[in-house]
Protein backbone atom coordinates (compact mmCIF):
# COMPACT_ATOMS: atom_id res chain seq x y z
CA UNK A 1 0.00 0.00 0.00
CA UNK A 2 1.27 2.90 -0.93
CA UNK A 3 1.30 6.31 1.27
CA UNK A 4 -0.08 9.26 -0.13
CA UNK A 5 2.12 12.11 -0.56
CA UNK A 6 1.85 15.54 1.24
CA UNK A 7 1.47 17.13 -2.04
CA UNK A 8 -1.66 15.07 -2.97
CA UNK A 9 -3.57 16.81 0.16
CA UNK A 10 -2.77 20.38 -0.63
CA UNK A 11 -5.85 21.59 -0.27
CA UNK A 12 -6.84 20.20 3.33
CA UNK A 13 -3.41 21.47 4.12
CA UNK A 14 -4.02 25.01 3.15
CA UNK A 15 -7.52 24.94 4.76
CA UNK A 16 -6.14 23.82 8.01
CA UNK A 17 -3.70 26.80 7.90
CA UNK A 18 -6.38 29.29 6.95
CA UNK A 19 -8.01 28.17 9.97
CA UNK A 20 -5.38 28.82 12.32
CA UNK A 21 -4.61 31.81 10.88
CA UNK A 22 -8.45 32.79 11.78
CA UNK A 23 -8.12 31.58 15.18
CA UNK A 24 -5.01 33.54 15.85
CA UNK A 25 -6.35 36.86 14.66
CA UNK A 26 -9.50 36.22 16.86
CA UNK A 27 -9.19 38.39 20.16
CA UNK A 28 -9.41 36.55 23.05
CA UNK A 29 -11.05 37.19 26.22
CA UNK A 30 -7.99 37.90 28.39
CA UNK A 31 -6.57 40.50 25.31
CA UNK A 32 -10.13 42.40 25.12
CA UNK A 33 -10.58 42.52 29.31
CA UNK A 34 -11.02 45.98 29.32
CA UNK A 35 -14.07 46.51 26.73
CA UNK A 36 -15.91 42.95 28.63
CA UNK A 37 -15.44 44.98 31.57
CA UNK A 38 -16.94 48.46 30.31
CA UNK A 39 -20.13 46.02 28.53
CA UNK A 40 -21.03 44.10 32.21
CA UNK A 41 -21.02 47.75 33.90
CA UNK A 42 -22.95 49.14 31.08
CA UNK A 43 -25.91 45.85 31.53
CA UNK A 44 -25.26 47.04 35.13
CA UNK A 45 -26.82 50.71 34.75
CA UNK A 46 -29.40 49.08 32.62
CA UNK A 47 -30.32 46.98 34.73
CA UNK A 48 -30.27 49.57 37.99
CA UNK A 49 -32.47 52.03 35.60
CA UNK A 50 -35.64 49.25 35.18
CA UNK A 51 -35.77 48.99 38.58
CA UNK A 52 -35.47 52.87 39.26
CA UNK A 53 -38.24 52.79 36.67
CA UNK A 54 -40.29 50.22 37.66
CA UNK A 55 -40.29 49.38 41.27
CA UNK A 56 -42.51 46.55 40.65
CA UNK A 57 -39.63 44.26 38.78
CA UNK A 58 -38.34 41.79 41.20
CA UNK A 59 -34.64 42.64 41.29
CA UNK A 60 -33.19 38.95 41.10
CA UNK A 61 -34.95 38.80 37.57
CA UNK A 62 -33.77 41.74 36.34
CA UNK A 63 -30.31 40.91 37.54
CA UNK A 64 -30.42 37.22 36.33
CA UNK A 65 -30.09 35.53 39.76
CA UNK A 66 -32.62 34.16 41.83
CA UNK A 67 -34.89 31.22 41.01
CA UNK A 68 -36.42 33.39 38.63
CA UNK A 69 -33.51 33.74 35.93
CA UNK A 70 -34.55 34.18 32.67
Amino acid sequence: MTRPRAADDFPMTRACMEELRRERARPRAADDFAMIRARMEELRRVAAARILAEPDLDRRAVLGGGLGRP
